[in-house]
């Protein structure tokens, strides 16, 4: 079952030419690094489901997939126009480069390996071991940086994939997650 449906709803438009779109209910329970208990500025539908997104002196700090049951609130601030134009043009394209103002919080150690995730061109992969080959570290090290990723599709931790298959999503290695980082997989090779 291809987890690509069309959701003609998303302020973000259309995902792709065809007018596809990603729809990924299964992640829409998942919060992605954040307490649940933190609130964000804003809720959108988009064509991966309900997205709040936390806004910190003007800077994307995180995103959160929230359920689909979250109520809405469409209110834009102005320094969210600009995300939502790049979501956009990442949907329609999925080799679309960001150029996006970014303040994850994290290590020292966790931004660097964000940071080499920004370098992996979309459409293609790296093993864990050849990341953290890299960055001279080790796998699971780079694993758990990739877990405490607040910025996903924008810092793509989804492109880091294990020797012997896909590796974890999101902090786990089994289940729908894992279908939502093949289904990102499957968007960028596909354009």
């Amino acid at each position: 079952m291809s987890l690509l449906r069309a959701r003609k709803s998303s302020p973000l438009g259309s995902p792709s030419p065809s007018g596809e779109g990603l729809f990924l209910p299964d992640l829409l329970h998942h919060l992605i690094t954040m307490n649940k208990a933190n609130s964000v500025d804003v809720i959108l539908p988009s064509p991966v489901g309900n997205l709040g997104f936390k806004l910190t002196e003007g800077k994307l700090t995180a995103i959160q997939f929230l359920p689909q049951t979250k109520a809405l609130n469409p209110a834009l601030k102005k320094e969210l126009k600009p995300i939502l134009a790049e979501l956009k043009t990442y949907f329609a394209n999925p080799h679309h480069r960001f150029k996006l103002a970014l303040q994850p919080q994290g290590t020292i150690f966790q931004k660097a390996v964000w940071k080499a995730l920004q370098a992996i061109p979309s459409g293609t992969t790296l093993t864990y071991q050849d990341l953290a080959i890299k960055l001279k570290t080790s796998a699971r090290a780079v694993g758990n940086a990739c877990r405490k990723n607040p910025l996903p599709i924008f810092i793509p931790c989804h492109r880091v994939v294990a020797k012997n298959g896909l590796g974890g999503f999101c902090g786990v290695k089994a289940g729908k997650l894992l279908r939502v980082k093949m289904a990102l997989l499957e968007l960028e090779k596909s354009s």
